[in-house]
């Protein structure tokens, strides 16, 4: 009988602590529950837009020196990073062609040139016969005429001679600026075709970066702003400036074969920046910005039906709150009503996450 009394005494002890328990499990999953979300803060900061793109250094006055023609290059008087003047000679040519065309051009000239003078000599006795009304005028106004046009004929054929001649390079590979020769693409003794490019000449002290941008890009951009240069990673200069914007968006295939609409545009070095020229370098250009404004990561903000909201955190709700935006910058979106400095707001919020939602904080 004892032994009964006692286990219905331990049954009535056991049963609350149980109960008590399954509470506490109970109360510790409810808390623990929820969707994992990532809290950041609305604060101050400054919200930044900007153009990325690769680029090459190089001179922006140089200038490719091609050929004109066939033959063997002869002497070069010069090598790479030697100072020259216009009108220098770079370098001769060997068994060049040499101005077949001219000749034939001048030996046509000196046949007009006949016939001019035979014409200058009628139109000059017409003049006194005229004078003296023996003809009347308009057969001089006729001798007249031809000779002036036998004159006009005679020196577009010295021009065209003269053109021809200078086509073939016969006196050499002349420099058409001062500045310093940048590159040499022949040596001595190679053969060369016409349109082959020779040299390059061009300035040390107008080093510009040039880009081809996305056209939408090109859009955003105004000559003055603000760029800086990075190579390798490192910096350059933070005082570059956009200068020239192509006026026609022109195509372009991207290295993975994708037609695209770029822009050419000149971003100029300061001068004190000494890099070589061909280097490959990564230009950011600010296009906008706002400063020590209210924002968020642009992950935080979402869009429905024309509306931009956040998922604010309130207690352990996730509370979806409708904003007004600013600029959206390359990492964060300014924020001009809806939350307050200090707010919290899920970051990246998962498709799950709706309205009202019970939320939990990831821990890092």
């Amino acid at each position: 009988m004892n032994t009964i009394r006692e286990r219905m005494m331990k049954k009535r002890v056991l049963l609350p602590a149980a109960l008590l328990l399954a509470a506490l499990v109970w109360a510790v999953a409810f808390r623990a529950s929820g969707i994992e979300v990532v809290p950041v803060a609305a604060t101050a900061r400054d919200v930044q837009a900007t153009v990325k793109e690769q680029g090459v250094v190089e001179s922006a006055s140089a200038v490719s020196l091609l050929a004109r023609g066939t033959g063997t290059v002869g002497q070069i008087s010069v090598q790479e990073g030697d100072p020259v003047r216009a009108g220098d000679v770079l370098m001769t040519f060997r068994d060049f062609a040499q101005g077949a065309e001219a000749d034939g051009l001048r030996a046509q000239a000196q046949g007009v040139y006949a016939q001019y003078e035979a014409a200058r000599r009628t139109s000059d006795a017409n003049r006194i016969l005229h004078e003296e009304g023996a003809i009347s005028y308009s057969q001089y106004a006729d001798s007249l005429a031809q000779t002036r046009q036998l004159a006009a004929q005679l020196a577009s054929l010295g021009y065209a001679a003269d053109g021809a001649q200078s086509a073939t390079q016969a006196d050499g590979l002349i420099s058409p600026i001062d500045g310093t020769l940048t590159v040499l693409f022949v040596r001595a003794g190679e053969s060369v075709a016409p349109g082959s490019v020779l040299a390059e000449v061009g300035r040390l002290d107008d080093r510009i970066v040039l880009l081809n941008v996305m056209a939408p890009d090109a859009d955003r951009l105004q000559e003055g702003m603000v760029a800086s240069v990075y190579r390798s990673g490192d910096a350059v200069t933070d005082a570059a400036q956009v200068g020239k914007i192509g006026l026609k968006a022109v195509d372009y295939i991207s290295p993975l074969g994708i037609a695209q609409k770029r822009v050419r545009v000149e971003v100029l070095l300061p001068e004190e920046v000494d890099i070589r020229l061909g280097s490959a370098v990564e230009v950011r250009i600010v296009a906008a910005e706002a400063l020590q404004v209210l924002s968020v990561p642009l992950s935080a903000v979402f869009d429905e039906d024309g509306q931009s909201f956040v998922f604010k955190i309130q207690g352990r709700k996730a509370v979806k709150t409708p904003v007004s935006t600013g600029l959206s910058g390359d990492e964060y979106t300014e924020i001009t009503a809806g939350l307050e400095a200090g707010d919290l707001v899920v970051c990246a919020p998962a498709p799950e996450l709706a309205d009202g939602a019970k939320i939990k904080v990831k821990q890092s």
